[in-house]
């Protein structure tokens, strides 16, 4: 789709050209290439992603990526009319394939004409007339306000760059204009989610299924997806995303499904099929998230050729994944330190605070971590720290969270105060949510078990700490999936207790090399990196393994560099460790 020409003001101008593209998206005979694939498509051209795609640059990135036909246009103002004008090129030889006119009598009546001038274009491309008659009309899929589909587009750019409140602020403002802006409400669902503001998320879900006939099929496939997913039906989320699939959307739903269920092989696969279909491959935020299913597929190489093709702060980001997933801590906290710099994405400073600490943590700086770790809200991350570096943990509770506290911050609360001996108040609070209704906890059962699993430790009862943890961890599997390393410490500690030491080093082992770790990012592998395989250094030599101790000796003395003098004894008893098991016959 080239830009539209014409004596209309580009605003204008800009947003028709999206509205002829929806309308051409719901033709079975024609589609219009996303403008997302266009940039990638000028830069593998060697043109600036800025560039004007007039109908000459359109008709060479249509020969470039085998598309058959060019779709340009324009839109003239006539004191408050506007005449518009679609055609359809041949992209080899420039012939006029298809073309239509109309006038719009005002702003407002633009939808209209420009849904009725398609509909003539595409009927001119051989689309029977039936097909055309059950089409849903364009402003039942769009909307009426054109000054609300034009913040709609607005927000899908910002979403695009990684600016997640302004693209939420947008949609506000398209929800104002158009309370009943079905897509708008479903494309706030997904901001709110990458916000991890997941009540305000389910909200806007319903919000948007509440006004079915405005949603096309594939946007109704993917509210129904979020919906069952909410409820913890794995099962119906997962045929939901299918659906989208099957309907023509981004890969990146059925994806994100079957990365919630662990199958991250499937869902790669999906990204590269997707991307050998693609005229121009994948879009950036696409690789990013290939990037993350590569890594946990143990695909390293592969993720890392992928992550340095992906430019600008994304790549940045995506490199910086690679590097704290593989313990290259040196180039995580360069990466970490220059993210933060440049980037206002508060998904991506939450995640770089976190690799950030945890490269510090890896190095014995604890304290360094913590600091970092502050200035988000990074309270598990904390917790965790604190707990295997043996830093004191003291109760957070002067701050009580309330009844209409979201089900997961008290469990939060509940962890902390479990961890800092105040079971009355940690008992108080599971009890608390678990006497919500169940959609109001869903997916948080794993974080009661490790609650009740804190408080069995403060009992001293680590064998109910096994019998809450084992399937857990067995399971691999966990809501939020930050749970990982807590869950596997305190079950190795556990073990420990019993004298299991197999069972011990077996669940160290996993955190240590990071397998298994059912978690989105790499990002926190350095809070417990170091102390696991410390603790692997004490337990092999106990068991008079000196082989394995001096294995894990050698990582955890190569990385623990810089330890607060506090730490230090824990380099001085793993070193003893090790010299006491080779001095074992």
């Amino acid at each position: 789709m080239a830009e539209l020409d014409g004596t209309a003001p580009a605003d204008v101008r800009a947003a028709a050209k999206n509205l002829i593209i929806s309308a051409l998206d719901e033709s079975g005979v024609i589609a219009a290439l996303p403008e997302d694939q266009v940039r990638l498509g000028l830069t593998l051209a060697g043109k600036p992603e800025a560039t004007r795609v007039d109908v000459t640059t359109a008709r060479e990135l249509a020969v470039r990526g085998s598309v058959r036909t060019v779709v340009t246009g324009t839109i003239d103002r006539v004191g408050q009319t506007y005449h518009v004008a679609v055609r359809v090129l041949n992209a080899d030889s420039s012939v006029v394939v298809a073309a239509r006119r109309g006038i719009a009598q005002g702003t407002d009546d633009l939808i209209r004409t420009l849904d009725r001038v398609v509909r003539d274009v595409r009927a001119d491309l051989g689309e029977h007339q039936t097909e055309i008659t059950a089409n849903r009309r364009l402003e039942q899929a769009v909307t009426s306000s054109f000054a609300a589909f034009q913040q709609y587009q607005r927000a899908r750019e910002l979403n695009f760059r990684g600016d997640y409140l302004g693209a939420r602020g947008a949609l506000k403002e398209a929800l104002a204009l158009d309370p009943d802006f079905a897509a708008a409400w479903r494309s706030l669902s997904a901001i709110y989610f990458n916000l991890g503001f997941s009540d305000s998320s389910w909200l806007a879900v319903d919000s948007a299924l509440a006004r079915p006939e405005r949603l096309v099929g594939w946007q109704r496939a993917d509210a129904e997806s979020r919906r069952a997913y909410r409820r913890g039906d794995d099962d119906a989320a997962l045929e939901a995303a299918e659906q989208v699939q099957r309907l023509g959307g981004s890969p990146v739903i059925l994806s994100n499904t079957l990365e919630w269920l662990g199958r991250y092989a499937e869902a790669a696969a999906l990204y590269e099929a997707w991307e050998r279909r693609s005229p121009f491959g994948l879009l950036p935020l696409e690789s990013h998230n290939l990037v993350l299913e590569l890594l946990k597929l143990g695909r390293i190489d592969e993720a890392r050729r992928r992550a340095e093709s992906i430019s600008g702060d994304l790549g940045t980001w995506s490199r910086l994944r690679v590097s704290t997933w593989t313990a290259d801590w040196s180039t995580a906290e360069t990466l970490a330190t220059r993210l933060l710099e440049r980037t206002r994405n508060p998904r991506w400073r939450k995640d770089t605070f976190i690799g950030r600490a945890s490269a510090a943590a890896a190095r014995g700086r604890v304290r360094e971590a913590l600091e970092i770790l502050s200035n988000c809200p990074c309270g598990l991350e904390q917790l965790v720290l604190r707990t295997v570096s043996g830093s004191p943990v003291t109760s957070a509770l002067d701050r009580t969270p309330s009844a209409a506290t979201p089900a997961e911050a008290q469990l939060l609360a509940a962890l902390w105060a479990a961890a800092a001996s105040d079971t009355t108040a940690s008992r108080q609070l599971l009890a608390r949510v678990r006497s919500l209704p169940p959609e109001e906890r869903v997916r948080l059962d794993a974080m009661a078990a490790l609650v009740d699993a804190w408080l069995a430790w403060s009992g001293a009862r680590p064998a109910e700490v096994v019998r809450l943890l084992r399937r857990l961890a067995e399971h691999g599997i966990f809501s939020p999936p930050s749970l990982t390393q807590p869950v596997g410490w305190m079950l190795a500690s556990a073990y420990e207790r019993l004298g299991q030491l197999d069972s011990a080093t077996a669940a160290l082992e996993r955190l240590a090399a990071w397998r298994d770790a059912a978690v989105i990012d790499g990002n926190r592998r350095g809070l417990t990196h170091s102390f696991a395989h410390q603790r692997l250094v004490v337990l092999y030599a106990r068991m008079g393994r000196a082989a394995d101790a001096r294995r894990h000796w050698r990582v955890f003395s190569e990385t623990f560099t810089t330890p607060d003098p506090e730490l230090v004894h824990l380099v001085d008893e793993a070193r003893a460790a090790v010299a006491s098991a080779e001095r074992r016959p």
